[in-house]
């Protein structure tokens, strides 16, 4: 019986921990691009399966079984799809760096998908061990530390909740027959509560339309370069005038420089609309996601230009 190895068909290190992998194929998906066809399509299922923690368990545990069925492309491009129980976290010191999900898979009947799955018996036991343990825990916080003897109630407690007799209903038959006397001057009325200060308004925040797991979340992009001519992962251009040819120069001044906390460095890049070197102030900052990368301002100019090495 002959498996579909990712592994093997990436040439991926099967003994690299999870995060390891997600970095090499993210890498390999920024490299390659959209265009990539067939190959992006791989890549893109190896990072939604090997790159999951639980996902990868299921895959691997099917790989090393002889008596499992032949997973085949269409099995892994399922396991892909598949919601896998959450694990305690991400992997510590792993940061989502571009958004990979699972690629588009055709709908297959029902009934024949469940008959022939190699993830769904897997995938059972863990909803099953998952629902016990729940059930055990339930019942151990409702019936643990019950005896006859009931606690005694902690001595700050003082509503009592040992009776049932109903409170004593006042005797109005003998109230007095008429209101006390009102004093003599009226009570000043509470002075007006300030209203309150205005909310501060919002800062500029990120102009374009990116979500959690894009590159520029977060920041004041004005537009996108991508990774086409440059060596750094992406660029992006802030505020001023600078263009994306300019950008990709710059990232290729900083490319593979990761940024440590609160650093600063200066740069010179190549200006094709101005035709000289231009000389650039940059400076760590993160996006949204966390990610490290670098935010550089032109010194005469000082239009932004954002850099992810």
């Amino acid at each position: 019986m002959s498996h579909y190895d990712l592994y093997t068909s990436l040439g991926l290190d099967r003994t690299a921990p999870t995060t390891a992998l997600a970095t090499d194929i993210d890498r390999r998906i920024a490299d390659l691009g959209a265009a990539g066809g067939a190959r992006y399509s791989e890549l893109r299922t190896a990072r939604a399966v090997l790159g999951d923690d639980g996902r990868r368990r299921l895959y691997d545990q099917q790989l090393d079984n002889p008596a499992a069925p032949e997973i085949t492309v269409a099995d892994v491009e399922e396991l892909a799809a598949m919601p896998v129980a959450a694990t305690d976290g991400p992997p510590s010191g792993y940061t989502r760096e571009i958004p990979v999900g699972p690629p588009p898979v055709t709908a297959a009947p029902a009934a024949a998908a469940t008959a022939r799955s190699p993830w769904v018996v897997p995938a059972a036991v863990a909803t099953v061990v998952v629902a016990v343990a729940a059930v055990v825990i339930v019942w151990l916080v409702t019936s643990g530390g019950s005896d006859n003897a009931a606690p005694a109630p902690d001595a700050d407690f003082r509503e009592s909740t040992t009776t049932s007799s109903p409170a004593p209903v006042p005797d109005t038959s003998a109230a007095p027959s008429q209101a006390p006397s009102s004093p003599s001057h009226a009570t000043p009325s509470p002075a007006p509560a300030p209203a309150p200060a205005p909310a501060p308004a919002p800062g500029p925040g990120n102009t374009l339309v990116t979500e959690s797991g894009s590159y520029g979340v977060g920041l004041a992009a004005t537009a996108t370069c991508g990774s086409d001519g440059t060596r750094a992962r992406y660029v992006l251009v802030g505020d001023g005038t600078a263009k994306c040819d300019f950008a990709g120069n710059v990232g290729d001044k900083l490319a593979g420089n990761t940024p440590r906390s609160g650093e600063q460095t200066s740069v010179s890049a190549y200006s094709p609309a101005l035709k000289q070197q231009v000389a650039l102030t940059c400076s760590q900052v993160q996006d949204s996601d966390r990610d490290r990368l670098w935010k550089c301002s032109v010194d005469s100019s000082g239009s932004i230009i954002y850099v992810y090495p």
